[in-house]
C-alpha cells in the first residue's frame, strides 16, 4: 500500500504543483525521485525548501530588484503547497 500511496501522491504532485508539460526527460525523473521517497520525507524536504525560499524572498528585493522578490514568493508558494499536499497524506 505504501508504494501505491507513494506513486499516487507524485502523481498528484506532478498534475497540481510542476508543471513539466514538454520536459518529459525532467518529468520522468522527477517523478520516479516522488515515488521513492515517503509523504513525510517530501513534507519536510518541502518544508525546508519553502523556508530557504521565504527567507531569499525577504532580501531579495532590496538587494536584486522586485523581479526577484516576485520570483522567490512564487517559488515558496509551490514549495509549500507541495508541502500542505504531502501533509495531507500523512494525516489520511
Amino acid at each position: 500500500m505504501k508504494t501505491e500511496t507513494n506513486k499516487e501522491l507524485a502523481f498528484e504532485l506532478m498534475r497540481s504543483v510542476f508543471d513539466l508539460t514538454g520536459w518529459e526527460g525532467q518529468q520522468k525523473s522527477m517523478h520516479t525521485a516522488f515515488c521513492v521517497r515517503s509523504p513525510e520525507e517530501l513534507a519536510e524536504e518541502f518544508r525546508r525548501v519553502a523556508e530557504v525560499l521565504r527567507g531569499l524572498e525577504y532580501t531579495a528585493e532590496s538587494s536584486m530588484g522586485v523581479a526577484a522578490h516576485l520570483f522567490l514568493r512564487e517559488a515558496a508558494a509551490h514549495a509549500e503547497l507541495a508541502q500542505h499536499m504531502c501533509e495531507s497524506y500523512v494525516e489520511a
